[in-house]
């Protein structure tokens, strides 16, 4: 009898080992899908956040509030704090007071985008909260303070109770200090259980003895947010459960030899395959991340012939792709350097054609012959300038029209003295990306415009330029406006004659926009061009 009581409890203990990863495999699913219901709500919570950033940062907490406090559950404040973290703008109460969370506003000044808190009792709405910090800065990149919502966590507590999880099983809360929401008799679990889980891919089991009931399974799982992890807790199988004593079952001797060969057969493969082909794979998840330079060769001094060539394999692949990156990236470079002398050159071709018309324009005495030399001397200046401005631009196949603008009215406003004609320009210019075939037409527009407002300046000392570039819905409006400069040739209310007009319109027509014209007041009027912003290219915030 001995070997069949023998091998009835090889095969008990067999069960026990599998019903025990089953079991574990069913708190880490039940983990899961806990991460992903916290995951949900936080990733609708952040949505929000960035949709209504601006309106926010403008002051409209209250109708921000108003409009989603019925579509994000557990919304209690939205606050606006400026950079030295006083706040602007809230929802709740009146605005003025400090940003209780210095260490949450810190991160977001050391340049963390969004930030999202441990779990803290919040005087103000006397609830407990977690508060999700977005960052934003200035048109310079500097940091200018943070958008901010609170959430009670009764809501993300809501989120966890629509997740089917094993009888039994409850899940709760903790962050990032280990404090434990939702929970009756458990309100700490050591930190240490939250910086692993916080360290690991997967989900980290833990096992705990309470003072006052059963010893209890925890599975600790880490969200998309340092601050928020999911909790599974299950009371541990006694000695007499299932999971650790069956029935004893009466087997052969043939049987227990199978059981033995069967038992072998799973250790050698698990041993001897399966730890290293999940080894290989945690190496195959590092060179998805980017990471090529990582080596880890020496870990598999020890295991098999094929598993040692099939991590050569991946590290030899790693080192391939990442030479073809550094190459792929000075090609860029290359090119992007070659387009930048393109434009030099044509800047400096532009300048030689400049010096031909000005010797020329010497050797003639026909007053109009000099106009007209002057005239086209002129356009191939400002053609110049907008090529050197082209080619000091960082980017080659995408221009940010405002620095783009600014720089090219800074040369003119030298080229065509505004500043020794006592002129006022004034600029006003939407953060844009556009491509550099847009770009053109749109700067040879504006220094037709304003140095055609040059020429009504003639004999003005005072007057005003101005260039306004704004974005109406699916469009652009771009328009150069003067005051005080003369009575316009070009504006009649109508459609513009000569051949600076005949440009203008046909600049329009290569943005597939309209020409408009208006008068800005008694004294002023303006020119510009309506026309379509691609869906693609995107406004910078």
């Amino acid at each position: 009898m001995m070997p069949f009581l023998f091998a009835g409890a090889i095969q008990s203990r067999l069960d026990a080992r599998i019903h025990e990863h089953q079991r574990l495999d069913r708190l880490i699913h039940a983990s899961e899908g806990a991460i992903g219901a916290v995951e949900r709500y936080r990733i609708s919570a952040e949505q929000y956040l960035r949709i209504f950033a601006d309106d926010i940062a403008r002051g409209d907490c209250h109708a921000v509030y108003a409009r989603i406090g019925d579509h994000l559950p557990g919304l209690i404040t939205v606050a606006n704090f400026d950079a030295d973290g006083m706040a602007t703008c809230t929802s709740r109460g009146e605005p003025g007071f400090s940003i209780a969370q210095t260490s949450l506003f810190d991160r977001a000044r050391s340049g963390q985008e969004l930030v999202h808190s441990d779990g803290v009792h919040s005087e103000r709405s006397n609830a407990l909260i977690f508060a999700l910090l977005l960052r934003r800065q200035d048109n310079e990149g500097h940091f200018s303070g943070g958008v901010a919502f609170s959430l009670h966590i009764d809501a993300y507590l809501e989120a966890l109770r629509q997740v089917e999880v094993p009888a039994g099983t409850r899940i709760y809360l903790a962050d990032g200090d280990g404090r434990v929401f939702g929970a009756e008799q458990i309100s700490q679990i050591p930190r240490a259980w939250v910086e692993e889980a916080r360290l690991q891919v997967t989900s980290q089991l833990f096992r705990r003895e309470l003072e006052d009931g059963p010893d209890m399974d925890m599975v600790v799982g880490r969200t998309g947010s340092d601050g928020v992890y999911a909790l599974i807790v299950q009371p541990s199988p006694g000695l007499f459960s299932h999971a650790w004593f069956n029935p004893m079952r009466a087997f052969g001797l043939p049987f227990l030899a199978l059981c033995v060969t069967l038992m072998t057969a799973w250790l050698a493969i698990d041993q001897l395959i399966l730890v290293w082909l999940k080894r290989v794979r945690q190496l195959a998840v590092v060179y998805r991340e980017g990471l090529y330079s990582f080596r880890d060769t020496d870990v598999f001094d020890r295991a098999p012939e094929e598993v040692r060539s099939l991590a050569a394999t991946l590290n030899d692949m790693a080192g391939r792709v990442s030479e073809r990156d550094e190459s792929l990236k000075h090609a860029i470079e290359v090119r992007d350097d070659a387009v930048k002398e393109i434009h030099h050159r044509v800047k400096n071709n532009l300048q030689i054609v400049t010096s031909f018309l000005n010797l020329q324009s010497r050797a003639v005495s026909d007053d109009e012959a000099r106009y007209a030399l002057a005239a086209a001397r002129h356009r191939i200046d400002a053609l110049a300038i907008v090529h050197s401005t082209l080619y000091q631009h960082e980017r080659v196949e995408q221009v940010s029209i405002k620095p783009f603008l600014e720089g090219l009215l800074a040369h003119l406003s030298e080229a065509v003295g505004l500043q020794d004609g006592d002129i006022a320009l004034e600029t006003s210019i939407v953060q844009a990306e556009l491509e550099a075939d847009a770009a053109i037409p749109i700067a040879l527009f504006v220094v037709e415009a304003v140095t055609h407002a040059m020429l009504n300046a003639r004999d003005t000392s005072n007057g005003r330029i101005g260039v306004l570039l704004e974005q109406d819905g699916s469009y652009l409006k771009l328009i150069v406006s003067e005051e005080g400069l003369g009575a316009p040739d070009l504006l009649d209310m109508g459609k513009p004659t000569g051949l600076g007009g005949r440009l203008m319109m046909s600049f329009a027509r290569q943005l597939h926009g309209r020409l408009i014209t208006e008068r800005t007041s008694e004294l002023g009027f303006g020119m510009g061009i309506v026309f379509p912003y691609a869906h693609e290219q995107r406004k910078v915030a």
